[in-house]
């Protein structure tokens, strides 16, 4: 009879075990499969309810800089309405011409290393380049460094003594959405979970100083204190800008400074 009860005992723990094991397997198969694709919609939630914060302390604090001391830019720009076949040339010409640099000499050439992803540098004769790493191939994030570089032409502009003690990168990168160059900075983020054949993955990307929910942040204010809708920036930006961007658009409204829809 021991013996007897002893199997049996040992069967039911063979059942427990089994039972654990597909429970454990089911969870992270919910996570996997059905919770991470919709990550971005989860913290978009909490956000909008005030559950996730963004600190908007420190861009605020360049921005107002900007607002003070610098001139404004030409209005927003939803994009540079470049062609398939126009170089990144035109696309620089058409920056500058956005924040006001039009008299500048900048020329475009490559550099062969990983990082920094972009730099500019004196040429000489008043000439200055942006050189751009060849190991940057998606259109939207080369147009994303080239407001970055551009704007420190635009920086170096302005009156040194405003600087105090500030992160003048992080004043270049407040620099393109304060111009209207948002939706350009924005859409050169990537932040995306996609279908692999080895299972779901997630391509996460970001240049700049800033983190991106504060881009996206800096966007909504920039379209609230100009009377421009949420509505009419939206359908310009790719998945992962508009999720920053409605994630700072949510952010407002729970700080009682509303955007229109």
């Amino acid at each position: 009879m021991k013996a007897k009860a002893k199997k049996i005992r040992n069967i039911k723990r063979s059942i427990k075990k089994i039972f654990r094991l597909f429970l454990t397997a089911a969870v992270v198969y919910a996570a996997v499969v059905l919770l991470l694709p919709r990550m971005p919609q989860v913290r978009q939630y909490f956000q909008r309810f005030g559950v996730c914060r963004i600190d908007t302390s420190e861009a605020d604090k360049y921005y107002d800089l900007l607002s003070r001391h610098a001139p404004k830019g030409k209005g927003l720009i939803l994009d540079l309405g470049l062609k398939d076949k126009d170089g990144l040339q035109t696309a620089v010409d058409r920056i500058k011409e956005a924040m006001g640099l039009s008299g500048y000499r900048i020329w475009l050439a490559h550099h062969d290393a990983e990082k920094p992803p972009a730099y500019i540098k004196q040429l000489g004769g008043g000439d200055m380049g942006i050189l751009l790493s060849k190991k940057v191939t998606d259109r939207r994030e080369e147009l994303n460094l080239l407001v970055h570089e551009l704007g420190h032409i635009y920086v170096w502009k302005l009156d040194p003594s405003i600087f105090g003690k500030c992160d003048q990168e992080k004043l270049v990168d407040c620099s393109g959405v304060f111009l209207g160059l948002g939706p350009v900075v924005l859409n050169g983020l990537t932040d995306e979970t996609r279908l692999s054949l080895e299972g779901y993955e997630t391509r996460k990307k970001s240049f700049g100083y800033l983190k991106p929910e504060q881009f996206g942040y800096l966007l909504a204010r920039y379209c609230a204190e100009e009377g421009i809708s949420q509505g009419a920036v939206t359908p310009s930006l790719n998945p992962a800008a508009r999720k920053y961007f409605d994630s700072g658009c949510s952010h407002l409204r729970k700080t009682g400074r509303p955007i229109k829809p």
